[in-house]
């Protein structure tokens, strides 16, 4: 079974504890997808992945990506491991970012677990670098209504925003998502 999907994920970090609640930074994250289903729950998939703030002038940061992995998925349980390359290195990738494969690597693992309607989860990027670049993210959600849920998060390296790619960032957040991985 072989499925072509679009997606369009927009992360946004505000801070609102700043006055006037300042938008610290926007990813904008579009990629179509192309997902063959080798099992009821496992899946192997391609992507070509576009990745920026919008930003535009100096502060301006993308790459693209072909991405490829496998995902494994239950009713408790959820996995994903991927890897990438880039392409097309344009201006603004040359220009702005040219070393950020250097600290996001090439590689992400997933791992999320479901204990009643509490999913917690784990990410960590660039595992080549074992560790000293990329980052570790931790995150809890609870359903609040519907599909939205309350989630709190730990991060903890490189790349929280792209514009900030290449700071090393420790923080923890509060929000709300329009969904999670189970």
């Amino acid at each position: 079974n072989i499925s072509l999907i679009a997606t369009f994920t927009q992360q946004y970090n505000w801070q609102l504890y700043i006055p006037g609640l300042y938008m610290r930074e926007v990813t904008y994250d579009p990629s179509l997808d192309l997902i063959y289903k080798t099992t009821p729950k496992t899946n192997l998939f391609i992507s070509v992945d576009h990745q920026s703030n919008g930003h535009g002038g100096p502060n301006e940061r993308s790459w693209h990506r072909i991405i490829g992995g496998f995902e494994y998925r239950s009713n408790s349980f959820y996995t994903k491991s991927s890897v990438w390359t880039i392409f097309l290195k344009d201006t603004v990738y040359k220009k702005n970012n040219p070393n950020i494969v250097h600290y996001l690597g090439h590689t992400q693992f997933i791992l999320s677990y479901k204990l009643k309607n509490l999913v917690s989860s784990i990410e960590i990027q660039n595992i080549e670098s074992l560790l000293q670049r990329g980052y570790v993210q931790a995150s809890l959600s609870y359903p609040i209504w519907n599909e939205i849920r309350l989630f709190t998060q730990y991060f903890n390296g490189y790349g929280q925003t792209l514009v900030e790619y290449d700071h090393k960032t420790q923080a923890f957040g509060l929000g709300f998502s329009l969904g999670d991985w189970l």
